[in-house]
């Protein structure tokens, strides 16, 4: 399984593969460039001579695209490697292929799901790491690694990323069944969780602190003007590398306050400016205030105000990178483990009595099981043209066995209370027209059954080569059947039904005469699976 899983992803894979390889040079070689340049320059030291201005030039435009790729490449994993994952095998029905094998639908999902998300991770991981080397003398100038668009483009958390998109892209595909609306539903999902993680998780995903500020014109503090008055405005100060999330004004207690008082103080401290509408700092032309009103009026109000700004120090940037990237991979891991329950819940659920799906399962069960004893009685046949005492004996032996076994699961039949229960011929199989005929959807045919099961071939259940042969007779009747005017029949399930509610919500009355003649036409598809006799009772409701 797993290198049939291989083998469909390869293509996938090997081209992934190709265009990280050349990303890595273009970043390996300009990288270098750049790190000469940022050595030449003294390093980060550059700010106070003014040199980084040569720095930020040096290949602006691939400056430009790394950031933003590193942030696109999660959510396109998502689209192109995890919403086509089950979708694409749900949408062309080769699904149904593997569910018949040995292979149970958790292992098919849970291979598949490990194989391509350990790619996804690592593909993600190795571009963050070689973005992050090289915008690494550049972040070292500015600072400012809590900025978003730095954030989420540095360090690890775009493994999280990508973990959380693929996730969500094999859900979406699962659930939608069709490629093109699981891609859509992947990137609107995406788009929506990281902006909601960003905006209202990650500035708690530790502590804050806070710190005080002098009030500094231009640095901490500005002037708005409005029709009527003039009022203060907080701007962030500068946090070397940290991550200012608010800042308020309080006076010297640290008590808040509000934007009535703020006006009061702003016209008892600076009642020039106050008193005026001013077109702002150096405006003066002897009709408004100064520059140096501006710096009268800060001078005023640091003596009754500070500034209180919460923010994240930058000791916390680590541990908010490997939280936010666990959290992420910690929800992927609940998506794809939910997924991986439910595929295995319905793959081994049965309809039980009363339930959708009942009614029309009782038909094929009963199928299912003459089908085993069938084919346990042609077990024997050995390879033709060969001719030997042994092989004669053990092909007799064989019959007598098959023989033996359906003449002991009819006895048991009739014994718990369905008496016209019909004997196996002389090479051991059972008339399926007869059984048909004892109505085997009752609920005394039903307990016989059930009681008599451990007898049949494998305890009634047909081997993984019985289900392949169940299910390619149904795929053929449901495709005869959309040929014979009924384009919306649908196709079996995985275990072989069809119920009377898919034939509802497909706009199908079983009860039509259209409806019963084409299914009349097509059982012969079928090659004794189904027969006009079972038909009729499904259509009857039986």
């Amino acid at each position: 399984m797993t290198w049939v899983a291989w083998r469909q992803f390869r293509t996938q894979a090997l081209v992934t593969l190709g265009l990280l390889a050349a990303f890595a040079v273009l970043v390996l070689v300009t990288g270098l460039h750049q790190r000469d340049l940022y050595d030449s320059l003294g390093g980060a030291k550059c700010q106070a001579r003014n040199d980084c201005p040569s720095l930020y030039g040096l290949d602006g435009v691939l400056a430009d695209l790394l950031g933003p790729a590193l942030i696109v490449l999660p959510a396109l994993l998502g689209m192109f490697w995890g919403a086509p994952l089950v979708a694409r095998e749900l949408e062309s029905g080769t699904h149904r292929l593997a569910w018949t094998q040995s292979v149970t639908r958790r292992r098919w999902l849970t291979i598949r799901v490990a194989l391509v998300g350990v790619a996804a991770l690592a593909v993600a991981g190795a571009a963050s790491w070689l973005v992050s080397w090289w915008f690494a003398p550049l972040d070292a100038v500015n600072m400012n690694r809590f900025d978003p668009s730095v954030f989420d483009a540095r360090g690890v958390v775009a493994i999280g990323y990508a973990g959380f998109a693929f996730a969500l892209g094999v859900v979406a595909g699962a659930l939608l069944r069709r490629t093109l609306p699981a891609m859509a539903a992947t990137l609107l999902g995406f788009i929506a969780a990281r902006i909601a993680f960003t905006v209202w998780v990650r500035p708690h995903l530790l502590a804050s602190r806070h710190t005080l500020f002098p009030l500094t014109l231009g640095k901490a503090v500005g002037f708005r003007e409005s029709p009527s008055h003039v009022s203060l405005f907080t701007v962030f100060p500068p946090l070397p590398n940290g991550w200012a999330i608010s800042a308020a004004f309080v006076d010297r207690a640290h008590h808040p306050l509000s934007v009535a008082q703020l006006r009061d103080l702003l016209a008892r401290a600076c009642p020039t400016i106050a008193a005026s509408a001013p077109q702002g700092p150096g405006a003066g032309n002897g009709a408004g205030p100064t520059e140096g009103d501006f710096q009268s009026c800060m001078q005023a109000l640091s003596h009754r105000l500070q500034l209180l700004v919460t923010y994240q120090p930058p000791s916390h940037y680590w541990p908010m990178q490997a939280l936010e990237t666990g959290i992420f991979l910690l929800a992927a891991l609940v998506l794809i483990g939910a997924l991986i329950w439910r595929f295995g819940r319905r793959g081994a659920r049965r309809p039980a009595s009363g339930e959708p799906g009942e009614r029309t399962a009782k038909p094929y069960a009963v199928a299912a099981a003459v089908l085993s004893l069938l084919a346990a009685g042609c077990g024997g046949g050995g390879s033709r043209g060969v001719a030997s005492v042994a092989s004669t004996t053990t092909a007799a032996a064989t019959a007598t066995t098959v023989k033996g076994g359906a003449l002991a699961y009819a006895d048991c039949m009739r014994s718990h209370g369905v008496a016209q229960f019909p004997d196996p011929n002389g090479s051991g199989q059972i008339s399926k027209e007869r059984v048909v005929a004892l109505h085997p959807g009752g609920p005394q045919f039903e307990a016989a059954q059930r009681a008599c099961r451990r007898l049949q071939p494998n305890g009634g259940q047909p081997s993984p080569a019985q289900l392949a042969q169940r299910l390619g007779a149904l795929l053929a009747f449901a495709r005869c059947m959309r040929t014979h005017g009924l384009p919306s029949f649908p196709d079996p399930t995985s275990s072989g039904q069809v119920t009377h509610e898919m034939l509802a919500a497909a706009g199908i009355d079983v009860r039509q005469p259209a409806v019963l003649h084409a299914a009349d036409a097509c059982v012969g598809v079928t090659h004794g699976l189904l027969t006009k006799a079972i038909v009729a009772r499904f259509a009857a409701g039986h």
